[in-house]
């Protein structure tokens, strides 16, 4: 939706008239809305990009009179999609693409795939504009075409190369996919100037003179390929090199697919074998390259190793016998090893160890640490050019996110799941279920018992799956005054679990949830638009109040489902993956209740309801000093109320931070959650983080969540903060009556918070998102 002032400036430069618009109306309305959509492009936001879409669409009339390069406003689309994703700006490009090629072949286009394989319209500068259009297409949708390469190798070089890094390592097989073998073979070919020389992923024919490996090290960072180099080269590290070649990523199919194998001992007994340490190496470290294992042999040349070799065969073997908690320590000391001992050039190394660290954070439900390893792979895979390594994380990468419910391509490469825990024996496969989360949620998923509480489990320390009802219903009788329930999203329904029985709330809460995360989509962009005059900031302020009334539709919409859900004066709402970014707080169910919220019940364990005790005080306010407004608003507001203890304008010292670790409630004003600042790792704390997103856990289905609260929640700290982004006055005036009535005397945060709540000038997008995570 424009804003007033938008709508004002289209009016201003469209065009009403009949016919053609005459040279000078051309001119001086065209050359206002070029500079206008120079701007947009400096710094686009969804809606400015909105705003251009619908200024290119008034330029139009005026083209031909300006002057400008031909196709110079379907660059401009392109530049301003590739910058900020909006449909209605894909749909157009698609639309004048079309008609461009239309005229062009004189034909009725009705797919721009259809009409790749002609090339006899001869026109660079549209094909740029395909390029450009196809590269935001598999950005944002994951499509391409095999014939996108035909038009690709017809623009210009700047917009080539971009394309082909985009393209380059999912073209296997086309005409431009260069393989690590033929560009080898061509270096050499241009280095001898002789016949060419055949490049094979074993060997290399040709026997190699000291120049010549000289020149492919130089070029190459691999040199798995070239193992048949003199020793005398001195190529660093090669014994250890021949262990890990990569012939290991050419032919995997099934991610964790490993087989029992003692195949390879070829006649050889194995007590000659484990007599000679350095077959029994050869062998083991053959096994991992074909991803096989004997774990008798293995498990004596760990014996029988020292530093790295045992680190990483020690890792190996964790990881074949789904001990994925322990595989991800080996295998980081294994990283550590590579840095300490200078091997950090040894890239087959790294390469097979981020293959594995990266399944074994998947496995432990860790989405995002699983993630980052993935895509180490593809980097140090695309630095040393082997098109077939990077596949291969990728196609790693696209399992992680299709069991995570994102959406996007099917990867060419398989999940064993034949072993998958059966609900009915979760109890009795403890072991597996603590070791394999991914399993144990998928599992668990569409569970309705209270079996389906182990899904948010963490530690296991506490609530074991052999004792889980037992332990359920202790911690129910110790919190009796409080009204327990867990709520989850079950295919698109929202469920409670009270513990006695499951409801069925709300048959469309993915689509609430669509509806929310679209409104605070548009806040996030007002938020970064600069208001200036008069009148954009009432033009800013009216946007507000529209989103904030949309929000609160939202939210009544859910509460009104509640109705009849008998609740007590404090609430435990127990949050999974799918419900953690609601704000359940903020319906009309639970006005003037005490509402506190935990990411699974043995967060509870611990935990007296005894409010927030003590009442020694420090406070970090604005560290990053940007935010001169809430310094001046808070810094005479925290001395009046006594409250001296702390530090402004500056990071905290490491001294001071061991002050603030002595103190029982901490309070925090700037940015973010500010814990990177506030060092302090004591238990029982009551932490107060008035910043945006401050206590936001990031959340993928399947997964574990991640956050930096979540280390303090379990040391029994209790912790009030924002879901999302709010505006400074309004949280700043909160967080004073808040401070105010704990330094008199209150102690229950919980009825503090919802009493407060209603003194939000917007009560929804800044109200809701206040909420409290774990109980004292």
């Amino acid at each position: 939706m424009l804003t007033e002032h938008q709508e004002e400036f289209l009016e201003k430069i469209r065009f009403k008239g009949k016919g053609c618009p005459c040279r000078a109306t051309s001119t001086r309305r065209g050359t206002e809305a070029i500079r206008m959509v120079n701007s947009i492009l400096k710094a686009p936001t969804r809606s400015l990009g909105l705003f251009g879409l619908e200024i290119v669409k008034c330029l139009y009339i005026y083209e031909p009179m300006l002057g400008i390069p031909r196709y110079s406003l379907d660059k401009a689309l392109v530049s301003l999609c590739s910058k900020v994703f909006v449909r209605e700006i894909y749909n157009e490009i698609e639309r004048r693409i079309k008609l461009h090629l239309g005229r062009m072949l004189d034909r009725d286009v009705h797919s721009i795939d259809e009409s790749m394989g002609f090339s006899d319209y001869n026109d660079s500068s549209l094909d740029e504009i395909i390029v450009g259009y196809l590269m935001i297409r598999y950005k944002e949708y994951g499509e391409y075409k095999k014939e996108a390469w035909s038009i690709v190798e017809r623009v210009g070089p700047r917009l080539k190369a971009k394309a082909k890094r985009m393209f380059a390592s999912l073209l296997a097989g086309c005409v431009g996919s260069c393989l690590l073998e033929e560009k080898i073979e061509r270096l050499l070919d241009s280095r001898r100037r002789e016949a060419a020389v055949s490049v094979e992923k074993k060997n290399i024919t040709h026997v190699l003179t000291r120049d010549e490996v000289e020149y492919v090290r130089e070029n190459y960072p691999l040199v798995s390929y070239f193992y048949n180099i003199p020793e005398d080269i001195g190529v660093p590290y090669l014994d250890l090199r021949r262990s890990f070649n990569i012939e290991y990523f050419d032919e995997v199919c099934c991610w964790n697919g490993f087989t029992e194998n003692s195949s390879m001992l070829g006649g050889v007994s194995k007590e000659k074998l484990l007599g000679d340490l350095g077959l029994l190496k050869d062998i083991c470290f053959r096994m991992c390259r074909n991803r096989e294992y004997d774990l008798e042999l293995m498990r004596e040349l760990i014996k029988r190793s020292t530093s790295f070799e045992r680190a990483f065969m020690e890792g190996y073997t964790k990881v074949v016998c789904q001990e994925y908690e322990a595989a991800k320590e080996k295998l980081r000391m294994v990283l550590e090893i590579i840095r300490g001992m200078g091997m950090a050039s040894i890239h087959e190394i790294q390469l097979c160890v981020y293959d594995l660290l990266s399944m074994s954070h998947m496995f432990c439900g860790e989405y995002f640490e699983s993630v980052f390893y993935l895509n180490r792979g593809v980097e140090l895979s695309c630095k040393c050019r082997l098109d077939f390594v990077a596949q291969h994380f990728l196609n790693c990468k696209l399992v992680v996110e299709r069991i995570g419910g994102v959406h996007g391509p099917s990867p060419n490469i398989r999940l064993d799941l034949r072993e998958m825990i059966d609900p009915r024996h979760v109890a009795v496969n403890e072991q597996k279920v603590v070791s394999n989360r991914v399993f144990t949620n998928l599992a668990l998923k569409d569970e309705m018992s209270n079996l389906r509480e182990i899904r948010t489990l963490e530690r296991f320390a506490i609530l074991r799956p052999s004792t889980l009802c037992r332990d359920i219903q202790r911690i129910l009788r110790r919190l009796g005054r409080y009204t327990v329930m867990s709520l989850y999203c079950i295919d698109g329904s929202l469920y409670i679990n009270d513990f006695k029985g499951f409801i069925r709330v709300d048959k469309d809460f993915r689509g609430a949830k669509t509806r929310m995360n679209r409104i605070l989509a548009r806040s996030r962009d007002i938020l970064k638009e600069n208001a200036v005059t008069g009148m954009d900031r009432a033009r800013w302020w009216m946007q507000r109040i529209e989103l904030d009334a949309e929000l609160g539709k939202v939210l009544s919409d859910i509460g009104s489902k509640f109705n009849g859900l008998s609740v007590g004066k404090s609430v435990i709402l127990v949050l999974d993956e799918t419900t953690t970014e609601f704000p359940f707080e903020s319906m009309p169910v639970f006005r003037n209740k005490a509402v506190y919220r935990v990411p699974s019940l043995e967060y509870l364990e611990n935990a007296s309801g005894s409010g927030a005790s003590g009442r020694s005080f420090f406070y970090l306010l604005d560290p990053e000093n940007n935010l001169p407004k809430t310094q001046e608003r808070m810094a005479g507001f925290l001395e009046s109320s006594g409250i001296t203890n702390g530090v402004t304008g500056r990071p905290p010292s490491d001294l001071e931070c061991k002050k603030a670790d002595g103190c029982d409630v901490l309070l925090y004003f700037g940015h973010g959650s500010g814990l990177k600042y506030l060092k302090v790792s004591g238990e029982g704390k009551t932490m107060l983080l008035f910043g945006c997103s401050s206590v936001k856990l990031l959340c993928m289905e399947n997964y574990k969540r991640n956050g930096a609260i979540l280390k303090h929640l379990r040391r029994n700290s209790m912790v009030v903060g924002c879901l999302w982004e709010v505006t400074d006055k309004d949280i700043d005036s909160f967080s004073a009556r808040i401070i105010g009535s704990l330094t008199s005397g209150c102690e229950s945060l919980g009825e503090l918070i919802s009493r407060f709540r209603d003194g939000f000038r917007l009560k929804y997008l800044n109200g809701a998102s206040v909420v409290i995570y774990g109980l004292h």
